[in-house]
């Protein structure tokens, strides 16, 4: 009997630190996974997409490139706000916005806007816009951002597995100066 409630003592405590293992590999993992698919959408964006923005910028004029740099300074400021959605309502005010500006296609253009973070300009976007270049402009600043917003993501993520490394190397650290003392295994794990 005595023997038997050693093994059933072994067993739980050897899976309440598989559980242990797990909860960490599972905290770990999370950012992890987001630093590495935020990667590998960098490494898609530079590879596909900047070769082709990199020849358009030179083409700009001088009023469509201060519509570029305008939506992308505003863009880039937005993109350290990952947490963070633009809503219905606005999406629909910057419709209403391009539509009574006579921009093309309205809709799409005010999901491209808030998607990229330039919503703050609001009530510039129906004069910003009316360029030539609109498209080539607009997707030059998705490109820019997106980069930025993923960056965003993996400065985040990296943060999140450091917390729980250092968490763990806390919980773990002796230190010299301290006595060793009896503690209960089951209660600590």
């Amino acid at each position: 009997l005595s023997s038997a409630q050693s093994q059933l003592v072994k067993s739980e405590n050897l899976a309440a630190l598989g559980q242990f293992a797990a909860g960490i590999a599972h905290e770990l993992n999370t950012p992890l996974g987001a630093i590495t698919s935020s990667i590998r959408s960098m490494v898609d964006i530079i590879q596909k997409k900047m070769p082709e923005g990199a020849h358009v910028l030179p083409e700009f004029s001088e009023r469509e490139l201060g519509v570029f740099f305008a939506l992308l300074d505003e863009s880039l400021a937005q993109a350290a706000r990952i947490d963070s959605l633009p809503d219905r309502k606005l999406v629909k005010d910057i419709e209403d916005i391009l539509r009574n500006s006579g921009i093309p296609d309205p809709d799409s253009t005010a999901k491209r806007i808030t998607d990229m973070g330039a919503y703050g300009l609001k009530e510039k976007l129906g004069e910003l816009l009316l360029v030539g270049k609109r498209g080539e402009i607009l997707s030059a600043v998705e490109m820019l951002s997106a980069i930025r917003r993923l960056g965003e993501i993996i400065s985040v993520a990296s943060e999140k597995a450091a917390n729980v490394v250092r968490a763990l190397q806390n919980y773990l650290k002796q230190d010299d100066n301290v006595d060793f003392t009896n503690i209960h295994i089951n209660s600590e794990i």
